[in-house]
């Protein structure tokens, strides 16, 4: 008699398929995972030897990965870099908040200034490669763009900081003023980022960042 007509139904085992929701969101868990290690690997080769002398050999050697497993994610150095800049700029709203907190703005300058200045000494610890593609000359337009767009993010916050302190200020001489200030603070990061990754502990009065961004700062303080 056949097995089948005696009410017993063969057992047949479930197998999820490769392609099934739960496998798809493992391997994209994976491959997120292989991203952030390569970007972790580019941010410090570009930190270490800058972006124009950084090479896709030495981000893998960085990373502990072979040639193959980078090229299955990027394309090449610049595709790496313009990544890296896009993930500074997801890191940058929570930077801003901190930074650019508007109920600071009326406290003693040297104070804001410290204030706006440190979240960004700290954003740069954590992202050593940020100040290399802020400075690098040897970069594409594409890159340039987005390195831009990190620039602009800061000068226009910057500037919405000195207007609620300086209200009476012309939008114009506002924006020159933000605009001088985020040029002389990049020119001295790298000199406060190692101050304070070697645990130095200067007066606000005495540290390069804060004192040169006085200097544009007072352009528009009326205090």
């Amino acid at each position: 008699m056949n097995k089948r007509s005696s009410g017993q139904s063969a057992h047949i085992p479930i197998r999820l398929h490769a392609d099934t929701p739960t496998a798809t969101t493992r391997r994209q868990a994976r491959g997120q995972r292989r991203i952030d290690q390569l970007l972790d690997a580019a941010d410090t080769v570009f930190a270490q030897i800058g972006y124009e002398r950084a090479t896709t050999n030495a981000i893998c050697a960085q990373a502990g990965v072979s040639p193959g497993t980078l090229y299955q994610f990027f394309a090449n150095k610049q595709a790496i870099a313009e990544a890296l800049a896009a993930r500074y700029l997801e890191r940058l709203p929570e930077t801003h908040r901190v930074a650019f907190d508007v109920a600071s703005a009326h406290g003693p300058l040297a104070e804001l200034i410290s204030h706006v200045v440190d979240p960004f000494i700290a954003l740069h610890q954590k992202g050593p490669g940020l100040e290399a593609l802020w400075t690098g000359s040897v970069i594409s337009d594409e890159l340039t763009a987005s390195v831009d767009g990190l620039k602009q993010h800061v000068e226009k916050s910057l500037a919405a900081l000195f207007r609620a302190r300086c209200p009476g200020v012309n939008r114009a001489e506002i924006n020159r003023a933000a605009a001088t200030s985020v040029q002389l603070v990049k020119s001295f990061l790298r000199i406060a980022v190692t101050e304070a990754t070697e645990g130095g502990h200067q007066r606000v009065e005495d540290r390069p960042v804060p004192v040169l961004g006085a200097t544009s700062w007072r352009m528009t303080d009326n205090k």
